[in-house]
């Protein structure tokens, strides 16, 4: 299938950018400008950013991908929607037809939906997790993990859950309800580590967990500093206490030494990469509740200078992780610091790689929410999934932009159609909300961390209408704020409808060219300059005509303005 990872729906004229990824022609010109530069003959070329890889290159570099589209017009490429569109009669294609299929031990399907996950959500992480080779978790054991201001999540009916408890999630089948107490950073860090063991073993992968202070580095021992968890050589419940046990004989200390343990990681990546399926992909997350650290604190150096120079080395190890391997990043964090979250938030946002900056729970319902994508809800299951890293970009976009229809479609068709379901009507025709409303009455409803309360699965009617995420408050003007989930839902449409009007697309134009022209490439300080002169000089027209009216008739009115310009 070829799928466009901007629109979600098959290629149309697909362009091949300087970094091998194909976009839509339609949607790359749709991109965001990053900076403009004069080119050749006075043209001006902008530059744009690569959605997938954060590469910045101009927009006349990207190329006519002349194979891709051969094959789309042949037919041999396609979407199982655009070939029944053309083709009504055609049988239904199930979605994992031909793909290939992970194992799910019945245990851990049985916690999946106690966690808010759908059956048909199921259905897609089976064909999901079997292009992942490799998880891996550095855990953050840091002196600062000791801080009581995290949170974690428990059974609201079940004590053996609370904190310090193995949670072994031997649940039974239906969702539950759950609520938040207060930990420390290190028992938050350490649920999330059992999560994701119970996840990974579940579908049958490997995942590894290493401590980012191990007892003696360079000399990390399996089982005290770091354990790999293979379900070919022992059966889960043994690998879970190997993973107990190393959790349990660590307490936190020392500093955040990333750049170090990333080389380390960079070199074990690099031995196991010939033990790796082909075409599959490696998620590396690290879990951590601060910014990178000096390993050893030197003299000879400001800690303002080594500070920076550990940041520096740790994005240099990033790049090459990122750069030499097929592995994504995750990062988790475990901290209310505005300071920590504006680092990782402002790398996320800068560098070239792809870097998926991930929150607690109810942080990420509140970021997810403030987007304007309120026609679902995040469940526990969802957060576990994004906690790990997919191969599914569309969970990466939840908490950064608002969707649009055919996301929308796509997401809802991930939570709603399972493999033995028809597919969803199209987005744009009149049976597709109705059809959405019938099967999310069938389902059992899942606990919000919003409102902490169970919900439906979907709100379909939120992305139509104003409707706040906790559904609290139907929001009509803009001046209307819900006092759960602190979002203007009508606000945000009419800045949208707003944005796609011609006349504003004009305006923009204008003011982005005439900036160009006078003061060099286009900044957003630049626009705003630009914007109040040509307010100005509208200003001085208008008075000038007022004057000549005062005086003379229309006609000669009109004249004087004219020469005046």
């Amino acid at each position: 299938m070829a799928e466009c990872s901007i629109c979600l729906g098959t290629l149309q004229n697909p362009l091949v950018t300087p970094c091998g990824h194909s976009y839509c022609q339609d949607c790359l010109n749709r991109l965001p400008t990053v900076e403009q530069t004069r080119g050749i003959g006075n043209f001006i070329d902008r530059k744009i950013s690569c959605p997938d890889c954060r590469n910045v290159f101009p927009l006349s570099a990207a190329r006519l991908n002349v194979s891709l589209q051969r094959a789309i017009d042949q037919g041999s490429i396609g979407n199982v929607r655009d070939s029944q569109s053309q083709n009504p009669t055609a049988p239904r294609k199930s979605f994992s037809r031909g793909c290939a299929r992970a194992t799910l031990s019945e245990a851990y399907e049985r916690e999946l939906i106690s966690i808010g996950a759908t059956q048909a959500l199921v259905d897609h992480l089976i064909v999901d997790e079997a292009k992942v080779a490799l998880r891996i978790f550095l855990l953050d054991n840091s002196g600062s993990t000791a801080v009581e201001d995290g949170r974690l999540l428990v059974r609201s009916d079940d004590d053996k859950h609370r904190k310090g408890s193995k949670s072994r999630g031997s649940a039974e089948h239906g969702a539950k309800e759950f609520k938040y107490t207060t930990s420390s950073r290190w028992e938050e860090i350490k649920q999330l580590a059992r999560d994701q063991a119970r996840h990974n073993l579940g579908f049958g992968h490997v995942v590894e967990f290493h401590l980012l202070n191990p007892r003696a580095p360079g000399l990390e021992r399996e089982g005290a500093d770091y354990c790999r968890l293979d379900p070919a050589t022992a059966d889960a419940e043994t690998l879970l206490d190997v993973l107990e046990h190393m959790l349990e004989g660590t307490a936190p200390g020392k500093g955040t030494p990333l750049a170090e343990r990333l080389e380390f990681l960079r070199f074990r990546i690099s031995s196991a990469m010939g033990t790796l399926g082909a075409f599959k992909e490696i998620f590396l997350c690290i879990v951590t509740d601060g910014v990178p650290t000096p390993m050893v604190w030197s003299n000879g150096m400001s800690q303002e200078q080594q500070l920076v120079h550990a940041r520096e080395r740790m994005v240099d190890e990033l790049y090459r992780i990122v750069g030499s391997y097929p592995v994504s990043l995750v990062v988790r964090l475990c901290t209310n610091n505005d300071v920590d979250i504006k680092f990782w938030s402002d790398l996320d946002e800068s560098e070239e790689f792809s870097l998926d900056v991930i929150d607690d729970i109810s942080g990420e319902a509140s970021e997810i929410a403030k987007t304007g994508n309120t026609f679902f809800t995040y469940s526990i299951a969802l957060h576990r999934i994004r906690e790990g890293g997919s191969p599914r970009r569309i969970f990466d976009l939840l908490d950064e932009k608002r969707l649009g229809e055919r996301q929308r479609e796509k997401l809802l068709a991930i939570l709603l159609t399972a493999e033995d379901d028809e597919p969803l009507p199209p987005v744009d025709t009149s049976t597709f909300r109705s059809e959405v409303e019938r099967r999310v009455a069938q389902l059992p409803k899942v606990w919000d961390p919003l409102t902490q309360a169970m919900q439906p699965v979907a709100r379909p009617s939120n992305a139509v209408a104003g409707v706040c995420v906790c559904a609290a408050v139907h929001v009509p003007h803009s001046s209307v704020r819900c006092t759960r989930c602190n979002f203007y839902q009508e606000s945000l449409r009419h800045s949208e409808l707003l944005e796609s009007t011609p006349f504003y697309r004009c305006v923009v134009g204008v003011v982005r060219t005439i900036s160009v022209i006078l003061v060099g490439p286009y900044t957003p300080g630049s626009s705003v300059v630009i914007l109040a002169l040509l307010c100005a000089i509208g200003l001085w027209l208008a008075w000038n005509f007022v004057q000549v009216c005062r005086r003379e008739n229309v006609t000669d009115a009109v004249h004087c303005l004219l020469l005046n310009m």
